[in-house]
Formats: C-alpha cells, sequence, structure tokens
C-alpha cells in the first residue's frame, strides 16, 4: 500500500539529458543526442524527450540511485483495427487491444490496471519498450492533481514536427437537408484522446481521463459513458526504454 502511494508520484515534470555519460553509456548517449523532439525515429517511434521514474518523489534528483530515466516514444499514428483504420474504443476496449499488439510498429503492446502499476512495472524492468495506452502526463501534460507538469506533451507537441497532420481533428458533417438549397455543415463531436490514468469514483465505478483535442481540457469520463456515447474516442500509444546509465 505504501509503494502504491508513492508511485502516484513517480514522474518528474520534464528530465534533462544527463549531464556527464560514462563510458558505457557513451555510445547511446552520441544517439540520443542525434534525436529531435517529434522526429520518427525508425523502428522506435516519435521522440518526445526523456522522462525520470523515481520510487519516491515526483522530481527525482539525477543522483536518486533507485531512479530511472527513459527516453519515451509515441506511436506515428492511433490506435488502428486490421484494416488500418482508427479505432474509436471505451478505455477496457482500447486498453485489451494494445496488449493483442504484435510487432506494431516493431514492438508488442502490453496493459495495466491503470498508469501507476505501469509506472511500478518500469522500474523492476518488466514493461520496457512496450507499446501501452498513455498515461495523462503524456498526453497534455498534467498529473494525478491537474497541475500542468509537462510541456512535452502530446497536445502541446501536436503540430510539431512529425507529429503534424497525425492526430484526429475535430468531426465536421455535411448534409442536405430537404426543401433547403445547398448544404448545412453540423458540427460533430471533437476528437477527444483516452489516457492510461484511470480511478474509481463515489460510485465505485472506473473512470478514466480524456482529452479533447480542441482545446487541451481534459476530465474523467465513467467506461460506462465511454461505451454509450456517440464521441470519439481516439488512443496514441506511447512506449518508455531506459536510457542505461
Amino acid at each position: 500500500m505504501i509503494f502504491a502511494q508513492h508511485m502516484s508520484h513517480a514522474l518528474t515534470a520534464e528530465t534533462p539529458l544527463p549531464p556527464s555519460p560514462s563510458v558505457d553509456q557513451k555510445i547511446q548517449y552520441e544517439k540520443l543526442q542525434q534525436f529531435r523532439l517529434c522526429q520518427s525515429i525508425r523502428g522506435e517511434g516519435i521522440f518526445m524527450g526523456l522522462v525520470q521514474i523515481s520510487y519516491y518523489q515526483e522530481s527525482a534528483t539525477r543522483n536518486d540511485p533507485k531512479a530511472k530515466i527513459f527516453v519515451v516514444f509515441a506511436a506515428p499514428n492511433d490506435l488502428t483495427d486490421c484494416f488500418g483504420e482508427n479505432i474509436l474504443e471505451s478505455y477496457r476496449k482500447a486498453s485489451t487491444r494494445i496488449s493483442l499488439l504484435k510487432g506494431w510498429h516493431g514492438h508488442d503492446g502490453s496493459t495495466y490496471i491503470n498508469h501507476r502499476a505501469f509506472y511500478r512495472d518500469l522500474l523492476l524492468g518488466h514493461a520496457e519498450g512496450k507499446w501501452v495506452l498513455a498515461p495523462r502526463i503524456f498526453v497534455d501534460g498534467t498529473n494525478d492533481k491537474g497541475q500542468k507538469v509537462r510541456s512535452k506533451n502530446m497536445y502541446d507537441l501536436r503540430n510539431v514536427g512529425d507529429f503534424r497532420a497525425t492526430f484526429q481533428k475535430d468531426d465536421i458533417e455535411t448534409y442536405k437537408l430537404p426543401g433547403h438549397s445547398g448544404h448545412t455543415s453540423i458540427p460533430g463531436y471533437p476528437a477527444q484522446y483516452l489516457t492510461g490514468s484511470s480511478r474509481t469514483n463515489k460510485r465505485n465505478a472506473s473512470t478514466a481521463w480524456v482529452v479533447n483535442f480542441s482545446n487541451g481540457k481534459g476530465r474523467f469520463r465513467d467506461n460506462n459513458e465511454l461505451a454509450l456515447t456517440r464521441a470519439r474516442y481516439n488512443c496514441r500509444p506511447i512506449r518508455l526504454v531506459e536510457l542505461i546509465r
């Protein structure tokens, strides 16, 4: 129980590159130096910077012997079905589909009950390099308290580099109304993205954090509501790869 509480504060807001890599790390460090933010790296994904994860604090210091630094990669496109079409899913269905991924953009998928379990397995070495439903800090940059703590997130970077034109836009539908000349445009639902951050509400129902990509605002949505609503819920998986010291 204590471990779970600590894991809720596991991520740093922004993590700089290590200042002085060791000889053993030098090759990987030099490779990392070639990456540009929002650049699509072949066999890896779109580079989203670094994040440091610690057992006990959100802003772990570089001298924390238990902290680990991970390179963050986002998938080059939203989660799709076997025909390459974007999938609009509930939290549970999206998590299940990601867990069944095999060799998607070169890597398998995995799933976790929530983002805290994902962080725990990363620190234990069990979750590295697999596609997962992205925790909210990587989607809109907010932490569990709703505070904006990370600028290198999908929403803020949606029009930068190789992210440009890969996220869904507002759904606008055009109809020919009987008895009227021309066509009438009716705004559809804004593109909204699921995250891997979930919690149980007062009714003991599972909820998931969803980010509206028309304005960057997020809120918890009941999973039953997610399954029944006509709104669009997209998903952009991520994977984290440890930077070896």
